[in-house]
């Protein structure tokens, strides 16, 4: 098949997959909603369809080559902005049609995917049925036409295979209020006094998990995913960090175990980073007891793989300087699945192995979201090598659009 790629403006002919077309037909579409509108330029078109009938050799090739519950080591990590809107402003959108949800598993299908991480929680912005969430509208309440995501999308995920877990990034509030509804975040409004603060003690526009309270409802919100029959949970925390800044209860502690106030040091000293990724730390445990809770789930996080492009600090990274202590996660047993992004050093992978042995899985992301095929594959090989044992995909739902790299991507376990 051939694709018009908004992004490469070349033709590319590549495999789309194998099927019996017997009694079947074949029809085209312009793209339905929500990807009818401008922000999905990028989407490829079609150019051209060719069929080629397989000899009896190729077919047992093919028969040979499907996925195997040991090849099943990609996650799909799908952003659910297109139903919330995305922080840069887009609209809202409520499927209505099963099929809307199996269209978009599809390309899942008889390939090396074995999880669908799905962003059921965008702060208190909930993709689900919620009874202690916000559902995005005016009203607050749940339209009776709308189909359930998360209920939906654990049902066929199941069906096909695969597991799914919930994901949540912890968005808050925006200024000016131009990007509604993801930027009302309700629960900041309703508990201001539980907001981030810089030096000089102004509210920020996130939630502090110095507080137990908010710990408490993010994990509220986390409880209700998992009782749909997901198979685990997903923290986003290479998003809306730092997790804790200067409330009262941080410069307290801070004080009591260093003498010291931490308004007097630079955010880079790192005694105060580690103080801070403890509070993340506590609350990854109080989610893995969640987690817990039920025989079976798993508990997987995404976490900054490299300095972000807005950091300037020029000292040597670590993941801690995001307010994660993955080697302290890892040496309590808090975790199944890392999935570093957007890249990670082979180093890391290599001490986070020897770490965890065997019982811990690390899916580094596959970045940057477009690259040739074979640029897809050297970089999986690099990380294999490394000791990664799978792959994730950062906002996966939109690579499949590019067919000639997802030819090879689906097949990377």
């Amino acid at each position: 098949m051939g694709l018009v790629n908004e992004i490469y403006k070349s033709i590319q002919e590549a495999y789309w997959k194998t099927d019996d077309l017997t009694g079947k037909a074949l029809h085209f579409r312009q793209p339905g909603p929500p990807y009818d509108g401008p922000e999905m330029l990028g989407f490829s078109n079609l150019a051209w369809v060719r069929l080629e009938p397989l000899t009896e050799e190729e077919i047992a090739a093919w028969e040979n080559e499907k996925p195997t519950p040991e090849t099943r080591k990609l996650a799909q990590l799908f952003c659910t902005g297109q139903f919330t809107g995305h922080t840069a402003g887009t609209k809202t959108y409520h499927p209505t049609s099963e099929d809307w949800f199996r269209e978009e598993l599809a390309p899942l299908v008889d390939s090396d995917f074995g999880i669908l991480v799905f962003e059921a929680l965008r702060g208190s912005y909930a993709n689900y049925r919620t009874s202690i969430g916000y559902l995005g509208t005016e009203a607050d309440r749940w339209e009776e036409d709308w189909i359930d995501p998360l209920q939906l999308l654990t049902r066929l995920s199941h069906e096909k295979g695969m597991k799914i877990f919930a994901s949540m990034r912890m968005i808050s509030v925006q200024y000016p209020m131009n990007h509604a509804p993801i930027a009302r975040a309700k629960h900041f409004h309703e508990h201001p006094e539980l907001a981030k603060r810089d030096r000089t003690g102004r509210p920020l526009t996130g939630l502090s998990l110095a507080y137990p309270e908010v710990r408490a409802y993010w994990c509220s919100l986390l409880r209700e995913t998992l009782d749909y029959g997901t198979d685990g949970l997903q923290l986003h925390l290479n998003r809306a960090n730092p997790f804790v800044l200067y409330e009262q209860p941080v410069i307290d502690s801070f004080q009591a175990e260093h003498g010291i106030d931490p308004r007097e040091l630079p955010e880079s000293d790192p005694r105060f980073q580690r103080h801070q990724a403890d509070y993340t730390t506590q609350f990854v445990r109080e989610v893995k007891a969640l987690v817990d809770e039920k025989p079976g789930r798993e508990l997987a996080i995404t976490f900054y793989g490299e300095p972000h492009k807005y950091d300037r600090d020029s000292s040597p990274y670590h993941p801690i300087r995001y307010g994660c202590d993955i080697e302290g996660w890892i040496r309590e047993g808090l975790v199944d699945y890392l999935m570093p992004s957007p890249t990670i050093s082979l180093d890391f992978i290599r001490t986070w192995r020897e770490l965890g042995g065997d019982r811990l899985h690390i899916w580094p992301d596959l970045m940057p979201r477009t690259q040739p095929a074979e640029m897809y594959a050297r970089l999986a090989q690099s990380y294999y090598e490394a000791g990664a044992d799978g792959f994730s995909l950062w906002d996966g739902e939109r690579r499949p659009q590019r067919i000639s790299e997802w030819a090879a991507v689906r097949r990377l376990g």
